[in-house]
This record gives C-alpha cells, structure tokens and sequence, in this order.
C-alpha cells in the first residue's frame, strides 16, 4: 500500500511479521488471546463472542420447553460459562466490564427462558419484569444460580489463594517466583521511596495487576491469610 499526502509520495510501514498487528488485536495462544498492553479488553471479547457462540451451538436444547430446567441450566452452565471463565482467575476486569458480564448473561438467560419483550413496553419495564420472572424462575430448581461477574471475583481470589500456597507446594514455579518478585507491594514501597515523603497522595500509583483486590479487600498479609483453605 502506499500513502500520498500532499503530493508526496511516502513509503509503507514495513513489518513483514505482522507485529504491530498481533501487538494491536492479539494473537491466540493455549485459549486465550493475548496482547501486550496489560489490559483485558481483547480478551474480554473474545470470551463474550465465544459465550455467544457456544450458546447458539445449543440452541435447540437451551430453548427446548419439554427438557427440564434443570437439565438445561446444567448444559448452559458446562457449556456457555465454561466458554467464558476457563482460566479466567488472573482475569482483571474493570467495573464496566463486570457490569457488561453480567448483563451478557441476564440476555442469554432470557432468551434461553423465552421471555419477549411485548408490544409497547418500554425496556425499562420489560427488564424490570423479565428480572422478576428471572428470579422466580431460577429460584424454583436445584441448581444454584450466581451471577457472572461474582463467579469473576470469586475465580480471582480462588486463584489468588492457589498461587500463595505454592510457597509450599512448589516454589520454584515460574508463577509464584513472579508474584513474588514483582508483587503489588513492593511496587507501591517502590514509588513511595521515590516520591521520599512528598504529599503527591500516590498520584503516581497507576497499577491494576490480578492481586490489587487481594491488597484492598484481605490486607498486606493476604498471602499468609489464604494459606488456611477452610
């Protein structure tokens, strides 16, 4: 391809390996996309158009009145959440992003139900109404129902926890000599001997690893606390 502008004649960008691609959208590797940003946001995507997928691929049994619920919530569970959550401990999602998990799966949810909207109802109404019928529904069979974004935060401390105790377990594992060399305090210890006092309120404190909610929510000594399973 070549670019003109103004009347200049300028070369392409030359990158023959497809790099600069790979590092903009991600590549695939063992499930998972990877990128290079730190951030989730391909990933997240990706998950969600596989959740899609997998549930259409199902369709005829999700949808299907004269299967058991239960039947068909165990199908969507094994076969749509697995699609979303497999590895997915080290996943660290924004608010939004929680938020638009668990919204992608009220949809589903109600379509797997048949719940339509009616003629004239406004959306508000209409998920006000699919809402309650969701719960009344759900609340009748023997499977437990969760939400996908707390399955999100529970999958993050339970790996949280695993990668702790492999102090014990194998230290000498490549996952645990990371978290232990570059742990999220130590960061912090960093910059604060950095800034060597001043008032700047950690203003230059602009970390979001998977461990952050560990720090805020357990403590500085969360990885001593989750040695204890129970």
């Amino acid at each position: 391809m070549v670019l003109h502008r103004e009347g200049r004649r300028e070369s392409p960008v030359q990158d023959p390996m497809g790099l600069r691609t790979a590092a903009a959208v991600g590549f695939k590797g063992l499930g998972t996309m990877l990128t290079f940003d730190s951030k989730f946001d391909v990933e997240f995507e990706y998950r969600l158009s596989r959740a899609n997928s997998a549930f259409y691929a199902n369709w005829e049994l999700l949808v299907c009145v004269s299967v058991l619920l239960n039947t068909r919530l165990r199908v969507f569970k094994a076969v749509v959440d697995a699609s979303v959550f497999w590895c997915a401990g080290s996943l660290k999602l924004t608010r939004e992003q929680n938020e638009r998990l668990r919204t992608f799966q009220m949809r589903l949810l109600r379509k797997m139900l048949r719940i339509k909207r009616f003629e004239g109802e406004d959306m508000g109404t209409f998920l006000h109404r699919a809402t309650g019928t969701l719960k009344d529904r759900l609340s009748n069979v023997a499977i437990e129902h969760e939400t996908w974004d707390l399955k999100a935060t529970q999958l993050r401390f339970s790996w949280g926890g695993h990668v702790a105790r492999l102090l014990h377990i194998d230290p000498h594992r490549l996952t645990y000599r990371v978290l232990n060399h570059c742990s999220y305090e130590g960061i912090v210890k960093g910059i604060e001997a950095y800034i060597n006092g001043r008032q700047c309120h950690r203003r230059h404190v602009h970390i979001w690893r998977w461990e952050y909610y560990m720090y805020k929510h357990i403590g500085k000594d969360w990885t001593s606390l989750v040695m204890d399973r129970d």
